[in-house]
């Protein structure tokens, strides 16, 4: 238990070789340190802790609400293309970059009293990493390619019962331990335009890594309002702009050689989701994060960061199929 028919694509070849960025270590610091201080006042509030659910609600008055929600039927089939540039580096060491795309599957097994279960799976990868002014790696590859976890998840994004479908074997997902969820929770419902909520969230993120991280965030969340996506043809057009600003504890650890391996992190970060007023689902995702890292190994400890800014894209989208229903033939009627 956690504390957790038509196809329409867009064209996002995934063979075209990603462009580099060259953002360098002093920049991004500047680029996160106003974040920084704002997100350093959020521990201030008493927020609620939301995974048990309870929600704080500031608004006196709901004048033009809109019903945020996600809405999954049996049989759902999405594909996302996620495109991330992240820098990390440990002990003041050159800054490893990468930029890297990634293809997620979700597909929506069952729906029992609002709750979706769900699978999702890597099925794609793409990465180039530069070190300095060299090419260090070129990847297709990657040790979480086809991993597929499990999970419930209700209208609201409140996670629930989460499993792998294979423990067997440690490994972490190219993003690291916490990357950002594709479907971030949303907590509570019928909001009007600029209205926000706080909620205090401990969960499990399967589909960063096994074994599982963990992790502890506090959020602020704002509905901005109603915004143009008709750039995404897997939608009606419009979409409810959703915006989270949050800050947390995660930790993970695993088994390596006979060695135990700990992870610490200190996350910072701000997740923009639009969700599809018609399909009442996810069409584009943007992330921005920070972490403060600490590393353990065999008691020695390593301390860094790591910088990464994200877009998520519903590229494929595949509804359910929903068979008709038989007409039973009528009784004859007796003469």
């Amino acid at each position: 238990m956690s504390s957790s028919n038509k196809i329409y694509t867009k064209s996002v070849p995934l063979n075209n070789k990603l462009k580099m960025h060259t953002a360098t270590t002093d920049s991004n610091i500047t680029k996160f340190s106003f974040r920084l201080f704002v997100l350093i006042l959020i521990n201030t509030f008493n927020v609620v802790n939301a995974q048990d659910i309870t929600q704080l609600d500031t608004t006196a008055s709901k004048i033009d609400t809109f019903k945020l929600e996600y809405r999954f039927k049996q049989g759902d089939t999405l594909i996302y293309s996620r495109r991330t540039e992240d820098s990390s580096a440990f002990n003041f060491a050159t800054p490893f970059i990468r930029n890297r795309e990634e293809r997620i599957l979700i597909i929506c097994d069952s729906v029992v009293a609002g709750v979706a279960f769900l699978n999702q799976t890597l099925i794609a990868y793409l990465e180039d990493g530069f070190k300095g002014k060299d090419t260090v790696r070129m990847a297709k590859d990657h040790p979480w390619i086809g991993r597929t976890i499990y999970f419930a998840l209700d209208t609201l994004g409140k996670r629930y019962t989460t499993w792998y479908a294979d423990s067997s074997t440690d490994a972490t997902a190219p993003g690291g331990a916490f990357m950002p969820a594709l479907l971030p929770p949303i907590v509570e419902t019928y909001k009007s335009e600029n209205e926000d909520w706080y909620a205090k969230i401990s969960y499990d993120l399967l589909e960063n890594g096994s074994p599982k991280p963990i992790a502890d965030i506090s959020n602020i969340f704002r509905f901005i309002g109603l915004i143009d996506t008709t750039i995404n043809k897997n939608g009606c057009g419009k979409a409810y702009n959703l915006g989270i600003t949050y800050t947390g504890q995660g930790l993970t650890e695993f088994k390596k050689d006979t060695t135990m391996h700990k992870m610490n992190s200190t996350i910072n970060g701000f997740t923009k989701c639009y969700i599809d007023t018609l399909l009442k689902l996810p069409v584009y995702i943007f992330s921005t994060q920070e972490q403060k890292l600490k590393y353990t190994k065999s008691g020695k400890i390593s301390n860094g960061y790591q910088y990464s800014t994200s877009h998520s894209d519903l590229i494929a989208y595949l509804p359910a199929i929903i068979k008709p229903q038989e007409k039973k033939p009528k009784p004859k009627k007796k003469k």
